[in-house]
């Protein structure tokens, strides 16, 4: 927890960070959360792998964090949540890192599932996970009618 709240402070003081919170009635379910990357990020910097060409010349959202309580996975919310997060940003794309092992390699299934394209890997701290970097581009969409607030 320590750790996560250091991480947090450190993620919201940076540019363009914004949150999306999912609840349903008064109850939380979930969040996403991201900011602006800089061309010269170490978000960038901390690649294994060449980047694909002019990659770091369009401007991008990090999602550095999405969580989802158990209950409610299945169901549609993260994706909303994700979508909502990106829906008003400036960027044209989005990035974001997964462990591939997570649940089994599913999460990382899932993001492909909405798009997203392997771009290389990164070790953010030494004794946590290779991870693997993810990017696509943000689309613009007109809202659902029917999609209603995140419940």
């Amino acid at each position: 927890m320590e750790r996560y709240g250091e991480r947090l402070a450190r993620h919201a003081s940076e540019p363009g960070w914004e949150a999306v919170i999912a609840y349903h009635g008064q109850e939380p379910l979930g969040y996403a959360y991201g900011n602006t990357l800089q061309p010269d990020d170490r978000w960038w910097r901390r690649m294994t792998t060449a980047l694909p060409a002019g990659c770091t010349d369009i401007p991008t959202v990090a999602l550095k964090e999405g969580m989802l309580r158990l209950p409610w996975r299945g169901t549609g919310i993260a994706r909303r949540a994700h979508d909502e997060l990106l829906a008003h940003r400036s960027e044209e794309q989005v990035s974001l890192l997964v462990n591939p092992q997570a649940e089994n390699g599913t999460v990382k299934a899932l993001y492909e599932s909405w798009g997203y394209e392997t771009i290389g890997e990164q070790q953010p701290s030494a004794d946590g996970p290779v991870l693997t970097a993810m990017l696509r581009a943000i689309r613009r969409t007109a809202p659902s009618s029917s999609a209603g607030p995140l419940e």
